[in-house]
Formats: structure tokens, sequence, C-alpha cells
């Protein structure tokens, strides 16, 4: 009788432990559908910035290569965003000594602040003519502060604003 005893009780065990294995299957099914939705919500809800922004916006992942862009930049320089993102950011700038000299300065703020701000400089259209802008430049580093990428919000302006920053 006691082992009877004692496979009742095993029994029992096993059907809490079962029972609680749903249960937090269960959980763990709603929580996952909570987190897809909340995913899903805050997508959009960076979507609604990001594409109707008058300013480009270009991520980029660690090594420079262009991830996403908005439709400011699609429009600004005339490459779609998949052309673009067969494009790693610096392709997009001219490479005249001037050009070169200067972009090594920003690169070596950005490297040691992690953001570079006001940045003047050009950038190749489609067509191949040059783009005169105003880049915003942030790292995007993860918890730990490693480094995964870079936005930059990208303004075209004209001649005039460039040459009387100049002045």
């Amino acid at each position: 009788m006691n082992e009877e005893h004692k496979t009742e009780e095993q029994f029992i065990n096993e059907w809490e432990a079962l029972r609680q294995s749903i249960a937090a299957l269960k959980e763990s099914e709603i929580g996952q559908v909570q987190t897809e939705h909340e995913i899903i919500e805050a997508r959009d809800f960076l979507e609604n910035i990001f594409n109707p922004s008058k300013d480009g916006i270009m991520l980029s992942n660690r090594i420079g290569r262009i991830v996403k862009v908005n439709r400011a930049i699609e429009q600004m320089l005339g490459f779609s965003e998949d052309e673009l993102q067969e494009k790693y950011t610096l392709e997009l700038g001219p490479e005249d000594v001037e050009h070169l000299r200067i972009r090594d300065i920003m690169l070596g703020q950005l490297f040691e602040t992690g953001y570079v701000g006001n940045w003047k400089t050009s950038l190749y259209r489609k067509n191949g003519s040059l783009c005169p802008v105003e880049i915003h430049i942030n790292f995007l580093k993860d918890q730990e502060g490693n480094l995964y990428g870079a936005v930059a919000v990208i303004k075209q302006i004209s001649g005039r604003d460039k040459t009387k920053d100049k002045d």
C-alpha cells in the first residue's frame, strides 16, 4: 500500500509539474505575442518619424555600409534605397584633396566624441552632380557601449548658405 500511495503521490506531482509547465508555456506565448506587438508598434512609430522627415536620415552599420535611408535622401540624391544599400557612406563624398582633408578631421572627431554636427560638405547625386549638405552624425552603441552603427541627419543646403558660412 505504501508503494501505491507513493505512485499516486508521484502521479500528482508529475501532473502538477505538467500543469505548471503548460501555464508557463501559455504565459510565455502571451508574452511573445505582446513582445511582437510592441516591436511592431515601435517599428511603426519610428517609420512615422523616419519617412516623412524633410531632412534626410541615413543609417549605417558599424563599418559604414548604408542599411536604411528615408525618402528625403532618395529625393535629395536620386538613388533608391536599394541602390544606396549597396554603398558605403564614404563612397558618396568627393575624393579631392580638400574634401578628403576635411573628412579625415570629421572622422577623427566622430571617433573621439561619437558625434559630429554642422559638417558642411557635398554628396554625389546619382546623376554625378554634387549636392551641398550639412550633416549631423551620431554613433549608435549597444548597452555595453559597443559600436553597431551610425545615424546621420542630412540637410540639403543652397550654395548661398554654404558660402555664407565660410565668411
